[in-house]
């Protein structure tokens, strides 16, 4: 009688210490949840960060296998064109009137593919056990190494995310468009500026779109061009005068 009181006792502490263990993965689970939420996409007094990634943010290798881990692997493209768009053009033109300005500087002459010197990383088989997110491009120059542009879709609900920088840092500016169908906020720091789209699809389904823009460095980039462009021509130009 004895064994099987203490054989009983033994399963009951066992059992006991199970529970504890269950009980402390989820909490440990939860708080890592809460805190990737917290990163994913939030502000400092420098600008606006995904996953720690900022405006001051060089890209390496470590930042891409850190990225890599978060989002999956990704794709690479280099000498790319740069559409700075956000929804459609008429949506650029009234609200962000100087992004617009800039995205025309930046595709000059019109009609022509205009080259940056730049990369492109895409993350298209993103694991939703990790983020809510189906796509995520992030563009960065090869020059400064620094981030330009960040974009972000999801056909899942992503509202936590704007909870989480409101609760931080205020509510953001609403933008009501096309006919009051569709809906944005927005969010300025410095000159970057942080948008948030939902969307119907053609199935009146919601589909979130985050925009990221890093205005300055995109403007330091254009400059770099126009400077490497103009010694360029006088190079030819003093290559081209006639000796005698």
């Amino acid at each position: 009688m004895m064994e099987t009181g203490i054989y009983k006792k033994n399963i009951l502490i066992g059992i006991g210490l199970l529970l504890a263990t269950v009980l402390l993965i989820v909490l440990i689970q939860s708080i890592g949840d809460e805190e990737q939420e917290e990163s994913l996409t939030k502000t400092d007094s420098h600008g606006f960060t995904f996953f720690d990634l900022g405006p001051d943010s060089v890209l390496t290798d470590e930042i891409r296998d850190k990225l890599e881990d978060r989002l999956g692997s990704d794709a690479i493209e280099t000498q790319t064109m740069i559409d700075l768009t956000i929804n459609d053009s008429g949506f650029m033109q009234r609200f962000f009137p100087e992004i617009h300005k800039l995205n025309q500087d930046l595709n000059d002459p019109p009609g022509e593919r205009v080259e940056h010197d730049t990369t492109k990383l895409m993350y298209r088989y993103i694991s939703t056990k990790k983020v809510p997110f189906d796509y995520v491009e992030l563009l960065f120059s090869n020059n400064s190494g620094l981030p330009l542009l960040i974009r972000i879709f999801s056909n899942k609900d992503i509202s936590k995310i704007i909870e989480t920088i409101e609760s931080k840092y205020g509510p953001g500016r609403r933008i009501t468009w096309n006919d009051n169908q569709h809906q944005s906020m927005y969010w300025k720091r410095d000159k970057d500026v942080f948008v948030f789209s939902v969307i119907p699809d053609r199935y009146g389904n919601p589909e979130y779109h985050i925009t990221i823009c890093y205005t300055a460095n995109l403007e330091a980039l254009l400059a770099e061009e126009k400077t490497r462009m103009q010694k360029q021509a006088k190079e030819r130009n003093q290559a081209g005068k006639i000796p005698f």
